[in-house]
């Protein structure tokens, strides 16, 4: 199923399902991107 399908074209809907989509991409980075850069500072060092 899409997203178009759950949610109509009224404004609210389309901004709740925006804010749906951005909390996943963050916690997609609190979870996978942030530790690969710890890692990566920690072999490589911290980039100024």
């Amino acid at each position: 199923m899409l997203l178009k399908d759950l949610y109509s074209l009224k404004y609210s809907e389309v901004n709740e399902a925006l804010g749906m989509l951005e909390c996943a991409k963050q916690e997609y980075y609190r979870r996978v991107a942030a530790p690969y850069e710890d890692k990566k500072i920690k072999e490589n060092g911290d980039v100024y």
